[in-house]
């Protein structure tokens, strides 16, 4: 059985158990891990780890000894109460030790949780729990909707009655933070919130959001897309400052127009533009203020200053003898003068 969005993130917190296990994978090792401890927290409880009733296997000693899984999962513990065998880092060459428990569980044998990095559609271990009657493989993507992590920590954090825009705001921040600092964002949050009945609203998620490079990058763009030709320069001293090279500097500046390149021709309307952006923009203001730039800039002009940046970005690659520094700062000279138009 294979989960994604919110089924993952309902069963991640409320496993099925009379089924024998699950398998949580992904690229994103900071999410995979985060799900993977609600997913044995709310099979064990608090205190599952202190009772000794999990037992984690690495993926490459259940190479040297394929028989520790079987015997993990039928053992009975010390403690009364569920057990959990644990297998990290599982890999293809896993799924044919795995498959003979999962075969030969019995309702009162441990609970199989298996933890693996990306897989393929074709590899082994996917299908193995896809393909099960009962188990379950649940994907977690860092540039999908991250609802498995984003729902659990507004649950924990008290905060109930969240519109769908201001989901998705929270949704779109949480996929620049890792868990942790997400969890702390929606905290502070909720003790912003203390004494307001209001909902929460997007102002609200923009006064708690933690400050961010992005944010100074993006300020500068906003001055560029504004025409501020006597601040691109100093715009640039200052991004080459903080850190930002002029790789990624024309990289975040392509983003950001092709962005409103998409919300200034979307047949559709800037809603529908914005609907489909990937990643999308967080909060509402700055949704307000991309689409009054991509209104004013139309479609030629931002197709213009797209090809400028293509061009910066192909001379930027090539290792050419021109310092790059000053490229990129002629560049966004040369577009911060298509905003005045």
């Amino acid at each position: 059985m294979k989960l994604f969005g919110r089924d993952a993130s309902r069963y991640i917190r409320k496993p099925n158990l009379k089924s024998p296990g699950m398998l949580i994978y992904g690229a994103d090792n900071l999410r995979v891990s985060y799900c993977l401890g609600l997913a044995v927290e709310s099979l064990l409880g608090d205190g599952g780890a202190k009772e000794m009733r999990i037992d984690r296997i690495a993926g490459r000693d259940l190479q040297r000894d394929p028989d520790w899984i079987g015997l993990a999962v039928k053992a009975q513990g010390f403690f009364e109460g569920r057990r959990v065998v644990l297998v990290e880092e599982a890999t293809d060459g896993s799924a044919k030790l795995i498959s003979p428990a999962l075969k030969e569980w019995n309702p009162g044998d441990a609970y199989i949780v298996a933890q693996a990095g990306t897989l393929s559609p074709n590899s082994k271990l996917r299908l193995l729990f896809e393909r099960h009657k009962s188990a379950c493989a649940a994907p977690i993507f860092a540039d999908a909707e991250d609802q498995v992590v984003a729902e659990t920590l507004i649950e924990e954090a008290g905060l109930g009655g969240i519109s769908a825009d201001c989901r998705r705001d929270i949704e779109a921040l949480g996929r620049s933070l890792d868990p942790m600092a997400l969890k702390q964002f929606l905290e502070k949050l909720a003790l912003f919130k203390i004494g307001d009945d209001a909902p929460v609203s997007s102002e609200d998620i923009e006064a708690c959001a933690p400050a961010s490079t992005d944010t100074t990058l993006n300020g500068a763009l906003d001055l560029i897309a504004d025409g501020q030709v006597g601040r691109a320069g100093e715009a640039v001293t200052r991004l080459a400052g903080q850190g930002h090279a002029p790789a990624g500097i024309c990289t975040a500046a392509k983003r950001y127009f092709q962005n409103m390149h998409r919300v200034a021709s979307d047949p559709e309307g800037p809603q529908a533009a914005f609907a489909k952006l990937k990643p999308p923009v967080f909060g509402k203001h700055r949704r307000l203020a991309l689409e009054r730039r991509a209104q004013q800039w139309g479609f030629a002009r931002t197709e213009a200053a797209l090809m400028h940046l293509v061009e910066a970005d192909l001379v930027l690659r090539s290792g050419g003898p021109l310092p790059g520094r000053e490229l990129i700062e002629r560049v966004l000279i040369r577009i911060a003068y298509l905003g005045r138009r």
